[in-house]
């Protein structure tokens, strides 16, 4: 801080003015001011971030308009002259600040007190001029006196004289009608502290309660009679804390602010979502639409602003006509960003809300999978869904019986999931079924393998995957959906058209394990979408942005191929979570290596040593674990070329022009839906369409005991 007085000084120096400091105790914590004229913001903020560059500069309103008149005021002054030096922070074994700290915890919390320290720059030229002789001579008077501090004063006197000066007032000041008075007396006590044996110390000069002297605090205007102090002793009693002492009740930012790189995407090249917080200049800024194809990981824990941020990306990708697909498991964000949907684009808009249990969309992820590479992926992703579902219990033949059921549905025409658990409890089914399998191992299986298995086969393969497709298809508001043969829900025109796709599947409304398996079932179909852009030009595949929330709740093993693929099917994937350790450990091992952007919000320790490595040398793991709220720190990728990281904040979020939940809602039902009653009678019509075709006569095979 002294630093940083010495260059505000050398600023001042031949202008007529004033800067006051204030440690203000408010609630039990200490907030640190400084006051200065709006013509020198800038020069003083400059002093400041030059001592301190991390430091956080918040711009606010004075805090004594909101308050009256101050109850109490204590003026101090120096009980000698000004050339006696006081103690300064290299002698004190206590912070003053700390001592402060130790009273603020026991004042009433709707009490105010403040210590006010006006400064005027002394101009050495001129002081030296007409002060020099006085000093001289006065020193040497003290020295006839008191032969035994002689080489003290000597060294003293050259100190105080080559050092910053100040004229100084030193008031301090209570609010709040009980003990102000004994408040007052308490806090003028710490200056004890600097009190230095045989040479000065603080003294009260007056105590009033006058309205006058409240105008002067509130003004900030220098006593008539003020005093000297040097630039190291205005520091110690006013300085930020220092990084190995912990203040509890000092009010300020833990987040380290850190240079964001100069060719920062800034407007109007791009729609803003965060701010560069580094010396509080908020620059606003955002990604280029060529680094996002590299696609984002956010990281943080709940709270911290992580679906915000998406809602930011995603309105911007709205408002720019641009096609999105965005996944949430709670619900919240869905229902928020049909808020801000602009009239224009009320068309575009599919509301994918399996809890509309009046008008339910079909979503059947069997539906037009023809090509063998088309099948392999949805089967792949089949697997990757109840290997993850069934967790520990998983086994080499439930993913057998598994892979040929699915492979098996997908050669009859009109198949949907419920057909799963129909394939291994309906013989009749599964004989029409294998009449229709041109694949012939697929074929082998059901005829050969599986109608050889016995009851303990069954039981470690067959009746757990009926228990859990059983339990899914058996809620009414699933079957609704995935039980219809065509789905309403067509992906490749969404992503191909640019339409807005927003899905909610809402945890609370569904099931945790219902909205997992209905997402990751969603995840596959929409990679199938993606992947037939290959039979596509390049130059004619229109980029989607997908975004998924809490990602840890659709994420299976296959997506550690959908993070490495995706980018040049323009499929560019923004994804967010709370910690690692709930990604699957072969999506976790590849996210690093095919993210062009990681976006940390406050973490843990174990995932800030992990990214720590990702960060370094900017930054180290104990800075992301004390980020605030809405603060991150970004590694991202512009004009292709990975930046250093820097610190950000995500921007206010704008009111919407107009409020179109409704009408969103309303158009989607109308648009992709149908009603209940009809979707229910059309299920049922499929039922008995498939009973009827169960009576022609096929070839019939042995079945295993169940």
């Amino acid at each position: 801080m002294e630093g940083a007085l010495s260059g505000i000084a050398e600023l001042f120096r031949h202008r007529p003015t004033s800067l006051s400091l204030e440690l203000v105790i408010r609630g039990g914590f200490i907030y640190f001011f400084v006051i200065c004229e709006q013509q020198f913001r800038d020069l003083v903020k400059g002093q400041l971030f030059s001592q301190y560059p991390h430091l956080d500069i918040e711009e606010v309103e004075d805090y004594t308009t909101a308050l009256s008149s101050p109850t109490t005021i204590a003026i101090l002054k120096l009980e000698r002259p000004d050339a006696y030096p006081l103690k300064t922070y290299k002698e004190l074994e206590t912070d003053f600040l700390a001592s402060l700290a130790g009273m603020a915890t026991s004042i009433e919390p709707n009490t105010v007190t403040s210590v006010q320290l006006v400064l005027q720059p002394v101009n050495k030229e001129q002081f030296s001029y007409k002060t020099s002789v006085f000093f001289q001579n006065y020193w040497r008077s003290l020295l006839r006196k008191n032969a035994s501090i002689k080489d003290l004063l000597q060294t003293r006197e050259t100190e105080k004289l080559d050092k910053t000066l100040f004229r100084s007032t030193l008031r301090i000041a209570a609010w709040g009608q009980e003990k102000s008075d004994l408040l007052v007396t308490s806090l003028a006590s710490l200056f004890k502290s600097l009190d230095n044996p045989n040479l000065n110390s603080f003294k009260t000069r007056k105590k009033t309660q006058s309205e006058t002297t409240g105008a002067a605090f509130r003004q900030r205007q220098p006593e008539k009679q003020t005093f000297l102090l040097t630039s190291d002793e205005v520091a110690t009693i006013f300085h930020l804390p220092a990084r190995d002492i912990h203040i509890a009740q000092a009010v300020g930012t833990k987040t380290k602010a850190t240079p964001p790189p100069t060719n920062l995407p800034v407007p109007p090249h791009i729609i803003p979502f965060a701010t560069t917080t580094f010396q509080s200049t908020h620059t606003p800024f955002g990604i280029k639409r060529e680094d996002r194809r590299k696609h984002m990981y956010v990281i943080g824990k709940t709270g911290v602003g992580k679906s915000k941020l998406i809602e930011l990306l995603t309105l911007a990708d709205i408002k720019e006509g641009k096609g999105c697909v965005v996944m949430d498991p709670h619900g919240d964000l869905a229902e928020e960003l049909l808020r801000y949907i602009p009239r224009e684009r009320l068309y575009d808009v599919v509301y994918f809300n399996p809890a509309d249990t009046e008008y339910p969309m079909s979503f059947n992820p069997l539906e037009g999978v023809t090509t063998f590479e088309f099948k392999q992926t949805v089967v792949a992703g089949f697997i990757a869904i109840f290997k993850k579902l069934f967790s520990f219990t998983w086994n080499p033949r439930l993913e057998h019986v598994l892979r040929y059921t699915t492979l098996a549905l997908l050669e009859v025409s009109g198949a949907t999931v419920l057909g799963i658990t129909k394939m291994l409890t309906d013989a009749p089914y599964r004989q029409q079924v294998i009449a229709s399998i041109q694949d012939p191992l697929v074929k082998k299986f059901w005829t050969t393998e599986f109608s050889s298995w016995n009851e303990q086969f069954a039981g470690e393969a067959i009746t757990p995957l009926i228990n859990k497709v059983g339990q899914f298809v058996a809620n009414p508001i699933i079957r609704n959906i995935v039980g219809q043969s065509k789905s309403s829900i067509k992906l490749d025109e969404i992503i191909n058209s640019e339409k807005i796709l927003i899905a909610n599947f809402s945890i609370g409304k569904l099931g945790e394990e219902n909205s997992a398996l209905l997402g990751a079932m969603f995840v596959t179909k929409l990679w199938q979408a993606a992947v037939a852009r290959a039979a596509m030009p390049e130059a004619d595949r229109k980029d989607t942005y997908l975004y998924i929330d809490e990602f840890q709740n659709f994420a299976t093993s296959a997506f550690a191929n959908i993070l490495s693929e995706a980018r040049k099917y323009r499929l560019n994937l923004t994804v967010a979570h709370q910690y690692m350790t709930q990604l699957p450990e072969e999506v976790r091992s590849t996210v690093f290596g095919n993210v062009g952007t990681i976006i940390s919000f406050r973490v843990g320790g174990e995932d800030a040593a992990v990214l720590e490595k990702e960060f370094t040398p900017v930054l180290k793991a104990h800075d992301m674990m004390n980020l605030d709220m809405r603060h991150f720190y970004i590694k991202t990728t512009i004009n292709g070329q990975t930046a250093d990281p820097f610190s950000g904040r995500t921007i206010d979020f704008p009111m919407p022009d107009e409020d179109l939940l409704t009408d969103v809602v309303r158009m989607s039902q109308q648009r992709w839906a149908k009603p209940r009653l009809e979707v229910e009678k059309d299920i049922a019509q499929q039922e008995s369409i498939v009973a009827q075709d169960q009576i022609k006569e096929t070839a019939t095979f042995t079945e295993p005991l169940l």
